[in-house]
């Protein structure tokens, strides 16, 4: 799956309420098989990882310059005044020349970001000046295109982005080591670490995700950015299971945790269970998309996992088709 392809457009139309659809009807079609053993519902949460760039790559501080850029192209299509002096041939030039190094020392690659950023810094105040003077031309009563409004809209919140982005670059430079909120990727401002602690990657950045299997279907029930407590997810979880049981016409019987659980049978049945969702996940991550969200908007990778999910229910759908 790749975000040039016609699966971008149709992740942005289709949305979170139509991947429900169909992972419902891949759901009821894929239980239509008879299962041993198929009344288990079991919960796991993991991590879809996302591209990232930290502070201190040079790279972030080129897609900013390259999304000003566009903007600045953009508005002669408007009609506006856009003649500005970007040094746009010169600051690729630095920046391809920079990448084409093996391992630079410490003092080029400091000169090579101060440039960028000082190129960065510039475009920047053009963006600015020539959104001023668009709303100082337009005016607060002047009747304008949506499309116009649209695109000075864009125009402020690339702006805005940029300004933190930037921020945060000087107070790396000054050597800040805990920044808040800090912003990875340009185009996903909003996605958050994870501490995991495992091989090869302790850390990692990107949507987390709440999985159930039920019948062997995945169901993806939640997705979220920040680090959420345990408590959120916990509590919600024995409700949910209690109401698909319900619909299952099965009598629930959760067992509570108490000190001796982890001794009990119980606890080490579950432990085994526990490996099916694990394998699952794996494979996800393995074939069906997961190892990489490649979305660059926050609601269409929602989309982008729950296509996965409906792939792996497409196999146990195919499967319970009559020959």
């Amino acid at each position: 799956m790749h975000p040039a392809s016609g699966l971008s457009n149709f992740r942005a139309k289709i949305g979170a309420q139509g991947m429900a659809l169909i992972e419902e009807a891949l759901t009821a079609a894929g239980q239509g098989k008879s299962r041993k053993r198929g009344g288990k519902l079991i919960l796991d949460t993991t991590c879809v990882p996302a591209d990232i760039l930290y502070p201190t790559d040079i790279r972030l501080l080129e897609r900013c310059r390259q999304a000003v850029i566009r903007l600045l192209k953009k508005a002669k299509s408007f009609g506006m005044d856009a003649l500005y002096r970007t040094c746009n041939r010169t600051a690729r030039k630095v920046f391809v020349q920079f990448s084409k190094m093996g391992k630079p020392a410490e003092k080029t690659r400091h000169r090579v970001h101060k440039r960028m950023f000082q190129f960065v810094r510039r475009n920047l105040k053009q963006l600015a000046d020539l959104r001023q003077s668009a709303s100082r031309e337009l005016g607060p009563l002047c009747r304008v295109d949506e499309d116009v409004k649209a695109f000075l809209q864009e125009i402020k919140t690339v702006e805005s982005r940029i300004r933190t982005i930037l921020h945060q670059q000087r107070l790396v430079r000054q050597g800040v080591v805990s920044i808040p909120s800090r912003i990875v990727s340009f185009h996903k401002d909003h996605i958050r670490p994870i501490v995991r602690g495992k091989f090869p990657l302790s850390t990692e950045f990107g949507p987390k995700v709440l999985f159930g299997i039920v019948r062997g279907c995945t169901y993806r029930i939640a997705a979220f950015q920040n680090n959420s407590a345990d408590a959120t997810l916990i509590t919600p979880a024995p409700r949910w299971r209690v109401r698909v049981l319900k619909a299952m016409g099965i009598t629930p019987g959760l067992q509570q945790r108490g000190k001796a659980i982890e001794k009990s049978a119980a606890w080490r049945r579950m432990i085994r269970q526990r490996l099916v969702i694990e394998a699952r996940i794996s494979l996800g991550k393995r074939k069906f998309g997961w190892n990489r969200c490649r979305a660059r908007v926050a609601e269409h990778e929602t989309s982008w996992i729950g296509l996965g999910a409906a792939a792996m229910n497409a196999h146990l759908a195919f499967a319970a088709q009559p020959p």
